[in-house]
């Protein structure tokens, strides 16, 4: 019942589908900030979104749904962030043909009452084409801090920036120049919880998101 369509290799327009509605029917929450609505569609973020150690996906696609508005007929994918276990460093890196190389490198621990996660990635490839670059860096850090025993207070930023160079229609290319296409995102927010019993807990959270389409 849930779908997630690319058009293409990584960074190319995504979009989700659930059940069987359109895409801009399935609503996308990142920390809480809907991402969606009528003046924006998350298929270029949705592209070259990465999660990262300490995130958590939920996904709700049941008449449930509906809670959250018309935007959600289909249903929602929230992306939030959970506290860290413990202290982490990961690293990695991969490389291929066509110039392409990749790399990833996150971290997580904390200080006292603080507990904070950040990580960042980057893609770089030639394709195989001349004059077909495509270029992608995403950032994201978490902080928390345990401000009394059932109070919680953080904040949140998530950063990606797309570079892609088109070397246009394969039978116009000798008439048609080359084009470049930008795409940047920020998204951040501010978060106070509270969990004043076991079976009850709220949360406040003030956000924004700007982005960037050349």
């Amino acid at each position: 019942g849930a779908a997630v369509v690319g058009s293409g290799a990584v960074g190319g327009t995504t979009s989700s589908f659930f059940r069987g509605v359109n895409s801009n029917q399935t609503l996308l929450l990142i920390d809480g900030v809907r991402v969606n609505d009528a003046n924006a569609v998350p298929g270029a973020l949705l592209g070259g979104f990465e999660l990262l150690p300490g995130d958590r996906l939920e996904v709700a696609r049941g008449p449930q749904s509906t809670s959250f508005g018309g935007a959600a007929i289909g249903g929602v994918i929230a992306v939030g962030g959970t506290n860290p276990v413990g202290s982490s460093l990961r690293a990695d890196t991969e490389a291929g043909s066509f110039g392409t190389y990749r790399g990833r490198l996150s971290g997580a621990g904390s200080v006292g009452r603080l507990s904070f996660s950040a990580g960042g990635s980057f893609i770089d490839t030639d394709n195989e084409r001349p004059n077909n670059h495509y270029d992608q860096r995403t950032e994201q850090v978490r902080l928390r801090l345990a401000a009394g025993r059932n109070l919680t207070v953080g904040a949140t930023f998530r950063g990606l920036q797309q570079r892609f160079v088109s070397p246009g229609d394969l039978r116009t290319t000798n008439t048609t120049p080359e084009g470049t296409t930008r795409f940047d995102n920020v998204l951040g927010t501010v978060f106070v919880e509270a969990q004043p019993s076991g079976r009850w807990s709220s949360r406040l959270t003030v956000g924004g998101q700007d982005y960037f389409l050349e």
